[in-house]
């Protein structure tokens, strides 16, 4: 049998689309499509911010890495206490994207995505109520969260394939426990 040679881009290519042709078939779309604590509109906001926050580039990004299956478990674990607080967070990143955008987070370009997070993280508005965070607390804990699922074992469900290590060219040393 000869042997066919396909760049990496190639080959993503007919990976990305073989991945949409299944995602359009009942039954057969990405088992990480069910989620613990998150809607799919919530995961989908949470893997957009996240992707801004550690973005793609000659290694994979946060939405590789499995960063928000990382931050959706947790969430239903030892993050328990944060749940308020992302309910109303996402809420409230969603409304104030449709004000000033007419549009949600994730549709939003690259750039706009980052100048939102940006404005997040400097703002000095306060809370929305007394349970709320601020939009610089809520942008600094998902940030910090996301970090945590890039760079973290990926037995807590980030950092799939310890893309966060490869990237800092660390060795991954495996432990039989």
């Amino acid at each position: 049998m000869p042997s066919v040679k396909y760049t990496r881009r190639t080959f993503l290519s007919f990976a990305t689309a073989g991945l949409s042709v299944t995602a359009l078939l009942p039954g057969c779309g990405d088992p990480s499509e069910t989620w613990q604590f998150f809607s799919r509109e919530e995961a989908r906001l949470v893997t957009a911010m996240a992707e801004r926050i550690v973005p793609a580039d000659e290694f994979p990004g946060a939405a590789e890495a499995g960063v928000t299956r990382f931050i959706d478990r947790q969430l239903v674990g030892p993050y328990k206490r944060h749940q308020p607080w992302y309910r109303s967070g996402l809420d409230r990143i969603q409304r104030t994207c449709r004000e000033r955008h007419a549009q949600g987070f994730e549709a939003l370009s690259p750039e706009r995505q980052t100048d939102f997070l940006q404005s997040l993280e400097t703002s000095k508005e306060g809370a929305a109520g007394p349970a709320d965070p601020s939009p610089s607390e809520f942008f600094g804990m998902v940030r910090s969260h996301c970090l945590q699922g890039f760079y973290g074992d990926p037995k807590h469900g980030g950092n799939r394939d310890w893309v966060g290590y490869h990237m800092l060219d660390l060795r991954v040393i495996e432990f039989d426990t």
